[in-house]
């Protein structure tokens, strides 16, 4: 099993972009941007006010203490959403254009949203206080 690249934010705040491979992402303190790119990423924002993207792959987003952002875009994978603790918004952009069907259930203590058509995706939130969908005219 080939391990993550890690990539390590410092105590203040950072702009952390991953590698075309599997990454461990970390921001520690501080408000950080943490962005991962092709791969399956583990994104962490640890303390502070984060905002988190995973982008390609399937991805697991950690926005840690603080009032935290966690983003996915059309085309990103099927991911693993946790705010943590804080007031945490998932904002989740899809396509009117493009058509797009969406299915949000809940399953135990997680919302599961779910694309039906399309390119199907699956996003498990644990702990967010805000979902957020937006086409592409706005929320």
């Amino acid at each position: 099993m080939v391990q993550p690249n890690t990539i390590t934010g410092t105590n203040g705040s950072d702009n952390l972009k991953g590698t075309d491979n599997n990454d461990l992402i970390l921001g520690l303190r501080g408000a950080d941007v943490l962005e991962g790119r092709l791969g399956d990423d583990t994104l962490d924002g640890g303390k502070g006010n984060d905002s988190v993207e995973g982008n390609k792959g399937n991805d697991t987003m950690i926005g840690g203490e603080g009032n935290d952002t966690l983003e996915w875009e059309d085309g990103d994978g099927s991911d693993r959403i946790s705010g943590d603790t804080g007031q945490d918004v998932v904002e989740v952009e899809g396509s009117i254009a493009q058509g797009d069907d969406f299915l949000l259930k809940q399953s135990g203590h997680n919302a599961i949203f779910d694309r039906l058509n399309l390119v199907p995706f699956k996003l498990t939130v644990d702990t967010s206080e805000t979902f957020e969908v937006e086409g592409e005219w706005g929320r």
